[in-house]
């Protein structure tokens, strides 16, 4: 509303006059008496009573207008104000100390603080502590040189002072416009989340570089031009096709590299690509190398359209040979037109009318066959041999034809070559009469063998998947690094806490001697988790430099296995497991020439993952002989493996479990290891396993023994061992009967396997044909003893197995039978009884 005047200004005098003068005379006639005509004073006192109630009437409406006005200010500020705090812009208000003095809803939500709270507070505690200085330049900028001016920095908002209103980020980029206010000594600033902005930057640059790293293995030249046709990009295979730079091709129009009489197709080419958006088209021009020659050009060209640019994008082949060809097909053609059939291109000639087809000899040669195998030729030859899909758009094209402006077509499809598989064709043809009524009736045209050149387009498509897989496959193995690096650090650092701390601890004078001996042993042990990291990182690092050798020597297999089982045996014994080994050849036959060092340390690798990952029950290793190879194997009851990493356990810095909450430890590069070393070899190595009920690794070599001297008498093993002729497999989960059979059997001189679960019972088969019978408990997990007994028959139908059950049901003695048990005891059993029933069926 406009302001009031209450100033002496002549104008606004005279009509206040004239104002108070009509309200009272109002008043005068609304009380029916006057002042002036009810006075006896004389004509002056009338006259200052007048002017006295003038005045007084003109003071009302001054008072009035006065308190208008303050409504109306009072409206206007609260209008600004509810402008100011919920404008879609964040506003604060600085002071040169960098102060927060007021600050709307928007900046609020943005900085993640009330609106209250936020008062008083220095802005520069958001900021993260290397932008800090940008702020205080920018203060100093604004306030001393009265300008304005903006930066962009990175605020840190703590999330858990973020209000309810807006669930800050943890880092925002914000760009900060300012301008000093009328008075000196404050500054408002305008904030602008620009977090969104600089992600797609960082997107934008990252799949630039993707894209140039794919097109310089191309090659063709890739070239990228902008809605004007200049050019923005094209790869390096430029300078060694035509002779261009980087530089001499940036910045220029795309028709510059063109033949001089070819620019205005070319332009007609682009401009068309660029006005109509075409998807895809493939042009043939001439273009100039940098030297000035003239070479034939085929362009892949392509309209392209992101929400921040559009343009083409264009693949070009060096076509000179091809052209070359194809004109000198022409001048023959040309030359010798009433000998068609030396124009090495087949031809057609179709009455479309009546369906009859003329061929030439080329023609046929293009699908395999001769004329006289083809005869009598028809549109029905040409549908028998084209691909269904590629006949129905071909027979499309004369009514497109004569509906079009053009009579002239060019198309590609297949066709089935008499040995079977499929010829690309390139079909050109143009429409040469119709009849009255504008149908079509006659067709010439020729067909071009391309199969070479679409066979080099799709090797082209699968170079670029190749390429695609190959950045996927690299950023798999970048983020398998960086979890390397990060659980090395931990192996790392780990064993180095405990062997800084301890020998820190062992420094105290008043430790004891048991107490030192404790800390020097934990001491020990860290060294020696320590040692074997090193070790493991070194194998690796000769594996890829390949720089690991083979050294061949004689390697007793048998001893080598009674070693590993001498050197574990105490280790499993602490935490509660069997162990187990078997040996497949005699001692005479288990020496071979291989690398003891490293079949050494693939099994200890291996045992140590199975005494790793093993809690309870039993870890059996040993080796086969199957036909010229050696099956070395490690079965466990551990834990297992799941079934989507079973795949890659053997990758390197992979582990089954390689979160942060695993329980156990190690670097990852064992079996990546012991891989490569079987594979330097000659063997391969597999996993199988069961989640929960254990995992059996196993590895061939190959079995090149070591022959023995011609006068050489055959060894013979110790009495001791001639005598463990009996070897029997134990499949139980209770341990009070495993341990009651154990004791039962004792004096018997048997040699005892173990297994804890049917899946156990059946890998321990496969692997030890020393067995000689299986007592098979019912009740297990994983796998029960009927199934299990079902599998142990398939692969050994004369090997005994015995049932034990607590159950005596006649259901559950069908059950075994029908397993393929040959024999059922029930629990409690007696020794005798079950020595008994062995006797009998080993000797049937």
């Amino acid at each position: 509303m406009p302001n009031k005047k209450l100033s002496s200004d002549p104008d606004t005098s005279i009509e206040l006059r004239a104002s108070a003068e009509e309200r009272l005379k109002q008043k005068n006639l609304s009380t029916g008496s006057s002042a002036l005509s009810t006075s006896s004073s004389p004509e002056e006192m009338r006259r200052i009573i007048h002017d006295l109630s003038i005045h007084h009437i003109e003071h009302e409406i001054q008072q009035e207008e006065l308190d208008q006005s303050r409504i109306a200010l009072k409206q206007s500020l609260d209008l600004v104000t509810e402008l100011y705090d919920y404008a879609p812009a964040a506003y604060v208000l600085l002071s040169q100390d960098c102060k927060i003095l007021r600050a709307n809803l928007k900046a609020a939500k943005m900085l993640g603080v009330g609106c209250t709270p936020l008062l008083q507070m220095n802005f520069n505690q958001f900021v993260v502590p290397g932008d800090k200085r940008i702020i205080e330049d920018l203060l100093q900028k604004v306030f001393t040189e009265r300008a304005t001016g903006y930066v962009e920095v990175k605020l840190q908002i703590d999330p858990a002072k973020s209000s309810a209103m807006r669930p800050a980020p943890v880092e925002i980029f914000v760009r900060l416009d300012a301008a000093v206010t009328e008075t000196s000594d404050l500054c408002r600033v305008i904030l602008t989340d620009i977090t969104l902005q600089k992600k797609t930057a960082y997107e934008l640059r990252k799949s630039e570089r993707n894209f140039r790293s794919i097109t310089q293995h191309i090659a063709e030249v890739v070239v990228v031009g902008n809605e004007n046709g200049t050019v923005t990009y094209v790869s390096s295979v430029a300078e060694k096709m035509f002779g261009y730079l980087h530089d001499d091709v940036i910045g220029h129009s795309v028709t510059e590299f063109f033949a001089d009489d070819d620019v205005p197709a070319a332009l007609k080419v682009f401009n068309g690509t660029l006005t109509n958006k075409t998807p895809k088209q493939v042009v043939e021009l001439r273009m100039k190398r940098k030297d000035g020659t003239i070479f034939q050009a085929a362009i892949h060209l392509q309209y392209y359209q992101d929400e921040y640019n559009s343009g083409f994008i264009g693949l070009v082949w060096d076509f000179t040979e091809r052209r070359q060809a194809e004109l000198k097909t022409q001048e023959i053609s040309d030359r010798y037109a009433a000998t068609i059939e030396a124009a090495q291109i087949g031809t057609w000639d179709w009455n479309v009318e009546t369906g009859e087809v003329i061929l030439n000899n080329r023609w046929c040669e293009i699908v395999g066959y001769s004329l006289e195998e083809l005869a009598p030729v028809s549109v029905q030859t040409w549908k028998k041999l084209a691909h269904p899909d590629d006949f129905i758009e071909f027979m499309a094209i004369p009514e497109k034809l004569c509906q079009g402006t053009s009579e002239f077509y060019e198309n590609e499809f297949r066709m089935k070559h008499k040995n079977g598989h499929w010829v690309w064709v390139l079909d050109r043809g143009k429409l040469m009469t119709r009849t009255a009524d504008g149908k079509p009736l006659r067709m010439l045209g020729t067909h071009i063998d391309i199969t070479d050149r679409k066979q080099a387009e799709d090797l082209l498509q699968n170079t670029l998947q190749d390429l695609i897989a190959s950045k996927e496959k690299a950023e798999e193995s970048e983020r398998l690094k960086s979890a390397f690096i990060a659980n090395l650090s931990h192996e790392i650092r780990t064993p180095m806490n405990g062997i800084l701390g301890f020998t820190a601890l062992l420094k105290d004078p008043h430790l004891t001697g048991e107490e030192q001996s404790e800390f020097i042993g934990l001491i020990h042990k860290s060294g020696e988790r320590l040692l074997n990291l090193i070790k493991d990182l070194m194998d690796i690092s000769c594996i890829d430099a390949r720089e690991t050798k083979l050294q061949i020597t004689e390697t007793p297999v048998n001893r080598l296995l009674e070693d590993l089982y001498v050197f574990f045996k105490t280790q499993a014994a602490q935490k509660g497991l069997r162990l187990n080994y078997n040996t497949g050849l005699p001692d005479t036959e288990s020496i071979i020439n291989t690398d003891s060092t490293k079949l050494m340390q693939m099994l200890t690798n291996l045992l140590q993952n199975a005494l790793k990952f093993t809690i309870k029950g039993t870890i059996d290793f040993g080796y086969t002989r199957k036909d010229n190879n050696l099956e070395f194997y490690v079965i466990d009851s551990g834990i297992g493996i799941p079934t989507d990493n079973r795949e890659r356990i053997f990758d390197r810095f992979h582990q089954a479990d390689n979160s942060l909450t695993r329980n156990y430890e190690g670097a990852g590069l064992g079996l990546s290891i012991t891989k490569s070393f079987v594979e330097m070899l000659g063997g391969t190595i597999r996993v199988e396993s069961v989640e929960g009920a254990g995992s059996t690794f196993s590895f061939t070599l190959p079995y090149n023994p070591v022959p023995l001297p011609i006068n050489a008498a055959p060894a013979t093993l110790p009495a001791a061992n001639a005598s463990k002729s009996l070897t029997i497999l134990i499949v139980e989960d209770d341990d009070l009967s495993t341990i009651l059979l154990k004791k039962s059997l004792k004096q018997e001189n048997f040699t005892i396997l173990y297994a804890e679960n049917g899946w156990e019972a059946v890998e321990i088969v496969s692997h030890h044909p020393e067995i000689s019978i299986v007592l098979m408990d019912i009740q297990m997990p994983i796998m029960n003893g009927f199934e299990a007994t079902k599998l142990i028959k398939k692969q050994r139908p004369d090997l005994p197995v015995i049932v034990q059950s607590a159950y005596t049901s006649e259901e559950d003695r069908e059950k075994a039978k029908k397993a393929g048990a040959d024999a059922f005891i029930t629990k409690p059993m007696h020794k005798s009884e079950l020595l008994d029933m062995m006797s009998k069926l080993l000797k049937h």
